[in-house]
């Protein structure tokens, strides 16, 4: 058994901030995700954000699903109600092939 320096006895020493919840590594880690890097830089410049979300915001300006049969499923989403019509069907395409790197990367894994 390990005391730590606040009243928690432990069994085995960890954060005492966590109180030893698993500590995981992020899913992406490892991953080779170079379109999803270069869509999210690109989105950056034009002053968006990329969210990776675990169900389709009802907000979305633009949305990709990480797997086609569950359109409403987990995938990558920009929100940005001022976002320009025009420029929709360009993030649109950036989203669909972020999230094509995405899914293929987790499909190797």
């Amino acid at each position: 058994m390990v005391r730590l320096g606040c009243s928690i006895d432990l069994v085995d020493p960890c954060d005492v901030l966590s109180h030893c919840a698993a500590v995981r590594s992020p899913w992406w880690l490892g991953l080779d995700l170079r379109v999803l890097r270069h869509v999210r830089a690109v989105l950056r410049r034009r002053g968006l954000e990329l969210t990776l979300v675990e169900r389709r915001p009802l907000d979305a300006t633009a949305f990709a699903p990480l797997h086609a049969d569950d359109a409403s499923g987990a995938g990558l989403a920009v929100i940005a109600p001022d976002l320009p019509a025009a420029e929709l069907p360009l993030i649109q395409g950036m989203l669909g092939e972020a999230a094509l790197d995405v899914a293929g990367a987790l499909d190797d894994r």
